[in-house]
């Protein structure tokens, strides 16, 4: 048995043992050389970074696959081509360069020093992380506290739980913020290499390569290196990669090398893994191998904590009455952008009217271009607290007051009973309204239920006061 039948054996055993993606990269184009009077293995490799990576990650691989079918304990040792040994000297002194990337491609010209490369067509090198997108300023809620407890497990042990992780969910609701959190958290904690980037830039860099004035083995090498050479990688909008087939192969690639260093992937859509469109079914289920998280639009009452949160510390904070949020947090788009609209036009106007106290009537007046006046329902809790309060010959403010006058006390607990009956809003959101908890709005639903056996009174007073609503 020759070298290269002998070497042939052994690649077949490591090929049946890692994916095919890394036996294509790091093993397909070895050769078995020598085996010297030392009874060592000389097994030939393409460059540097191919020795290193083979050593750091292969090397009881290697030694058990030889084993194996020589049935003696050799010894094996890695050398670098005579072509790569040939390559200019700037080239060995840069000794950054990667193996070429397992994709066909022509016109190949000359090779160029790896950092020029990486320079002139990816200037962007840096991890493109927003240190202002942290875990500590995320507002939590119901509709994004799985996705957030997942986060953060993967910012406690990237690599081991749940890779990948999957976000999902519409624009504007927290996916970007969390993931730049979780990168942010890895690289305070363990100083690892992180790479934030969207899928549309993935496909540019990817298109890059063949171009036809770059298309060469060293912007390959560049691509590599932006990409494989990183710990995290974090994946915004993987839905623009639909119908990209040449991406998703290569995407599918650098997922499958991650996944095998155990080197945490983060990928966000719009949709779950199942509804992407156009995407290979070979992704979609590795997509889903780790954990998928939905962020849900906020409901009124994260959108209430949003809008508190980013008043916070805000010189005009305490001149805003809190029915003013109830009111932006009842009317508004469900999604955080459009509530970091609403506040920022909000502070643009109090600037330049500088009103003592900034109440409903102002916020309707000033923000009326900016609200969906479309969720001000007919029975919103607003209009049922009005209606409410000008039957009772109160103020609205009174209902949501600790004051338990008889008097007060039934009107705040009709209101209530209006807002369970007549609306589809939650007893905490409804509760919120009135500065109560859920107990207190279903023990007011409850009261009145029972009153409404017995009072015919009361069953006039609330018919007049559902006419008016």
């Amino acid at each position: 048995m020759n070298n290269n039948e002998l070497w042939a054996q052994i690649l077949s055993r490591i090929e049946s043992s890692v994916s095919t993606m890394i036996y294509n990269i790091y093993f397909k184009d070895t050769t078995l050389v020598d085996i010297d009077n030392n009874n060592t293995f000389k097994i030939q490799v393409k460059n540097e970074f191919m020795k290193n990576h083979l050593l750091n990650h292969f090397d009881d691989l290697i030694s058990e696959k030889i084993k194996e079918v020589t049935k003696k304990d050799y010894l094996y040792e890695l050398v670098i081509s005579q072509t790569e040994l040939e390559l200019p000297k700037k080239k060995e002194e840069d000794n950054t360069y990667m193996s070429q990337l397992p994709l066909e491609s022509t016109n190949i010209v000359e090779n160029q020093p790896i950092m020029n490369v990486v320079d002139e067509v990816f200037p962007d090198y840096n991890d493109n992380l927003n240190p202002n997108y942290t875990f500590e300023n995320f507002v939590v809620g119901e509709q994004n506290g799985i996705a957030y407890t997942c986060a953060k497990a993967v910012a406690d042990k990237p690599g081991v739980l749940y890779n990948p992780l999957f976000l999902y969910g519409k624009s504007g609701l927290g996916k970007t913020h969390l993931m730049h959190a979780i990168g942010n958290e890895i690289k305070r904690k363990y100083n690892k290499r992180v790479l934030y980037i969207s899928s549309k830039q993935f496909k540019e860099d990817y298109q890059e390569i063949f171009s036809n004035k770059n298309t060469n083995t060293t912007l390959l090498e560049a691509f590599k290196r932006k990409y494989y050479d990183k710990d995290v990688l974090i994946i915004d909008d993987i839905q623009f990669l639909a119908s990209a087939d040449k991406t998703q192969e290569e995407f599918f690639n650098t997922f499958e090398a991650f996944r095998n260093f155990q080197k945490q992937i983060i990928i966000s859509s719009d949709t779950s893994p199942d509804d992407l469109q156009k995407f290979e079914d070979r992704l979609k289920t590795r997509f889903a191998w780790g954990m998928t998280a939905q962020i849900s639009p906020p409901d009124f009452v994260l959108k209430l904590k949003i809008l508190n949160n980013k008043m916070a510390g805000h010189e005009t904070a305490n001149r805003i009455k809190p029915e003013v949020l109830e009111y932006i947090a009842n009317n508004s788009q469900s999604d955080v952008r459009h509530l970091e609209g609403i506040i920022n036009r909000l502070y643009v106007m109090i600037m330049m009217y500088q009103p003592e106290v900034v109440d409903l009537a102002f916020a309707q007046q000033y923000l009326k271009d900016d609200i969906d006046n479309n969720n001000y329902t007919e029975n919103s809790i607003e209009k049922i607290k009005k209606a409410v309060a000008d039957y009772y010959n109160v103020t609205v403010d009174t209902l949501k007051s600790k004051k338990r006058k008889a008097e007060i006390n039934k009107a705040r607990q009709v209101a209530i009973y209006l807002c369970t009956m007549t609306t589809d809003e939650t007893v905490e959101r409804i509760g919120l309204s009135f500065n109560r908890d859920h107990a207190t709005v279903i023990h007011a639903r409850e009261k009145i239920t029972e009153d409404l056996k017995t009072s015919e009174q009361l069953k006039n007073e609330i018919k007049e006061i559902k006419d008016k609503i």
